[in-house]
């Protein structure tokens, strides 16, 4: 299944570079989705959005959602990626990455780089909270009270559907 975003779409939108070995990236996108995407747009909407974009099958604003969904997901999975692409775990403990041209530039700047990605995530996100706001009445499965018990990574709740008014 793909999680929104191909490796292609992650290097060409965010810093990391081409010569990235996709492996290093996979896992960090659908942690991205699952972590990130998911509080916000709610399990039961999400699986359904993956689904349909999986299948091809989503609708002009699903595809317009799924764009602002695709950004968030790039970023949040490039911050989470870099200290790993930085620092390995070994059986020998934390090592840097270093290769025959070049070296980790350690904890430090791997954190101003990190901390650049996450405020374009932020950004991006808050789009999409935005948009989802805007055009709530599009996606019934999204306002959907099954769909109401998670809340955002940032403590943000969703916003609950108010039907006191009826």
């Amino acid at each position: 299944m793909i999680y929104f975003v191909t490796e292609t779409f992650l290097k060409d939108k965010t810093a990391i570079t081409q010569n990235v070995d996709a492996k290093d990236l996979a896992p960090f996108i659908a942690f991205s989705v699952k972590t990130y995407v998911q509080p916000i747009l709610g399990y039961t909407f999400t699986e359904d959005l993956l689904t349909k974009y999986n299948a091809g099958t989503l609708n002009a604003k699903e595809t317009e959602l799924v764009e602002f969904v695709q950004y968030v997901t790039a970023h949040y999975a490039a911050y989470d990626a870099i200290p790993n692409l930085s620092f390995r775990v070994s059986n020998k403990g934390v090592q840097s990455q270093s290769g025959d041209y070049s070296a980790s530039d350690g904890i430090a700047a791997t954190e101003y780089i990190r901390t650049n990605v996450l405020k374009f995530a932020r950004v991006y996100e808050s789009n999409m909270r935005a948009f989802l706001e805007l055009n709530r009445d599009e996606f019934p499965l999204y306002t959907d009270e099954s769909n109401n018990d998670i809340e955002a990574p940032d403590g943000q709740e969703r916003p609950k559907t108010d039907i006191s008014w009826l």
